[in-house]
């Protein structure tokens, strides 16, 4: 999943994927928002804001967060973010790269392998 920010932190873009995870039916419909969230789920830790303005201060050039998200049925899925600074043709910055991967369902897996592992070295 991607977007991208201009410098007044709006999202001026992303692809379907984004578009589709926080409940858009096309990419038009997430222009301009400053934050979006799945429809029917919370953010239970919130990226900081101070990160993507070090981007664009010209402090530092990416950063990686994970953010938990829960959905009201109880549901929680961990998102990593990976923000990076987009530079205009003059080495300018002009705005932010967002690339989300849910990685819930990988970490899962391996916890799942770690315990068969437990349990055959126990075995």
């Amino acid at each position: 999943m991607i977007y991208w920010k201009d410098t007044a932190q709006m999202i001026q873009g992303c692809n379907l994927p984004f578009a589709l995870a926080v409940g858009a039916e096309t990419t038009e419909e997430v222009f301009g928002l400053e934050t979006v969230h799945p429809p029917g789920w919370i953010v239970t830790e919130e990226v900081d804001p101070i990160d993507e303005k070090r981007i664009l201060d010209g402090e530092i050039n990416t950063f990686s967060k994970e953010v938990v998200i829960r959905h009201e049925s109880g549901d929680e899925r961990t998102i990593v973010i990976r923000n990076m600074c987009m530079k205009g043709p003059e080495d300018e910055i002009i705005g932010i790269l967002g690339i989300c991967d849910d990685v819930t369902d990988a970490r899962r897996a391996v916890d799942v392998a770690l315990q068969q592992q437990k349990m055959e070295a126990l075995g």
